[in-house]
């Protein structure tokens, strides 16, 4: 198992520097066909969906919707926040920095949670741990239809200055999917105890 898990995870990162393509990439694939994820200037959030706030299964706490995609400005904005001090060591020998939007900073520190739509995590990586950051890669809680079978979440690579990459496509893709899912607890966000 632990072969297999450094396996993809070495697949993982070398398809965000872009020296592998992804896996399946095919530009005909209708489930990476995400136009409804925030742009870097959409600073709308779909007050629709207010009905579907999230309630913690520890807690009674609900909570706001969440900004709905990556910000260009997630390090200085009131909507995210962090509970590192800098990078930190990840998975696969990586090194992360993680920001997540301020609506579910009342549960971050629970063992259980379930989070809104719009939740939107940004994570730093250093893929070699040269204290250069070589990608960012970016989750957001989509609708409750979006996909169920993996808790509705989108992801998304970019470059460290906030360009959108194309390869992987941005969706549903499945490496993020295969190591997220085993973080049930806390609705595929992995790095929620890293400090």
């Amino acid at each position: 198992m632990q072969r297999k898990s450094s396996i993809f995870g070495f697949l993982f990162f070398m398809i965000l520097l872009n020296i592998v393509p992804a896996c399946g990439d095919d530009d005909d694939d209708d489930d990476n066909d995400d136009s409804a994820v925030a742009d870097d200037n959409d600073d709308d959030v779909d007050d629709d969906s207010a009905d579907d706030d999230s309630i913690d299964d520890d807690d009674d706490t609900t909570l706001p919707n969440g900004p709905g995609g990556f910000d260009q400005n997630y390090r200085s904005s009131s909507d995210f926040f962090t509970m590192m001090d800098g990078l930190n060591a990840g998975n696969f020998n990586a090194q992360v920095w993680i920001w997540y939007s301020s609506n579910i900073e009342p549960i971050i520190d629970q063992d259980s949670f379930e989070v809104p739509e719009g939740t939107t995590s940004i994570q730093e990586v250093d893929t070699d741990a040269d204290d250069i950051l070589d990608s960012l890669t970016i989750m957001v809680k989509m609708g409750n239809d979006y996909d169920p079978e993996n808790n509705n979440w989108y992801y998304e690579v970019r470059d460290p200055d906030g360009t959108l990459r194309n390869i992987p496509p941005p969706g549903k893709i499945q490496i993020c999917i295969e190591c997220h899912k085993d973080f049930p607890a806390t609705d595929f966000l992995a790095g929620s105890k890293l400090r």
